[in-house]
């Protein structure tokens, strides 16, 4: 009796396997612009020294990329991917806007403040009246004993038009949003213990 149920079982995998269901087609997206040799550079904040730390999401937060439908469904679109992870993109536009445009001094041993991130949203969210990208950040600005600055930045954009390709715009406009905005606050408080 265990043989029969072993080929039938068998039979029924074979079948889905070598069924004609076309492949789906995957399309990877970026949602980083083209990199520009023309950025200018703002002086550098003092001298003011910085450790990027961890960077944390969570498990949903791969290369799929997710569509909020409401403000407790959250899907993944099947046939559409981001070429990396979020948290690659996240951690170079950070570091960009602190280590590049505010000239922060980068640490990698010895004491220095510490910047730890965790994402929370790196989402398309549907709206009746349309679409925006939206990017959630939680952040902790430790020193040697204490936190030193804690909260969350959300940057949301809208998307200028319906194709798709214009979310993937929008969301590289809230990632560079968002950047900029924890990079103020870690500015302003570091100078402010200095």
């Amino acid at each position: 009796m265990k043989a029969i149920a072993l080929v039938v079982a068998s039979g029924l995998v074979g079948c889905a396997l070598t069924s004609n269901a076309p492949p789906v087609a995957l399309l990877f997206f970026s949602p980083e612009p083209p990199a520009s040799a023309s950025e200018t550079h703002r002086p550098a904040e003092a001298g003011l020294a910085l450790r990027l730390g961890r960077l944390e999401s969570g498990a949903h937060l791969r290369n799929r990329i997710l569509v909020r439908r409401t403000p407790v469904e959250v899907a993944a679109y099947e046939d559409r991917r981001w070429t990396e992870y979020p948290e690659a993109y996240v951690r170079r536009a950070v570091a960009h806007a602190l280590f590049e445009e505010r000239a922060l001094v980068p640490v990698v041993a010895g004491a220095a403040p510490t910047l730890d991130l965790e994402l929370v949203a790196f989402e398309e969210v549907r709206r009746g009246d349309g679409s925006s990208a939206r990017i959630e950040l939680r952040y902790a600005l430790c020193g040697e004993r204490q936190v030193l600055a804690s909260g969350v930045v959300v940057a949301e954009r809208r998307a200028a038009a319906e194709p798709f390709e214009a979310i993937v715009v929008a969301m590289g406009a809230a990632l560079a949003a968002a950047a900029a905005e924890l990079a103020e606050v870690v500015v302003a408080r570091l100078a402010a213990t200095e």
